[in-house]
């Protein structure tokens, strides 16, 4: 594999181990991503999204990897 690839999955693997849950409250909100309290945060959406994917991502290639 890689070295740079190997490089990348390490830098994602720390960011998911270190980064937080993440509350509506803590994030930033653009004009556009203003709602109000009974509807969903789509600016926490996205977070959990490409934290989701990165994880998806790890699971895929590990499981490449392991053929």
């Amino acid at each position: 594999m890689n070295s740079s690839i190997k490089q990348a999955k390490e830098i994602i693997k720390n960011l998911l181990k270190n980064c937080p849950e993440g509350y509506c409250y803590d994030l930033h909100h653009s004009k556009a991503d203003y709602h109000s309290h009974d509807e969903d945060c789509p600016v926490l959406k996205r977070y959990r999204d490409a934290i989701n994917e990165a994880e998806k991502f790890l699971t895929l290639d590990k499981a490449i990897s392991e053929e």
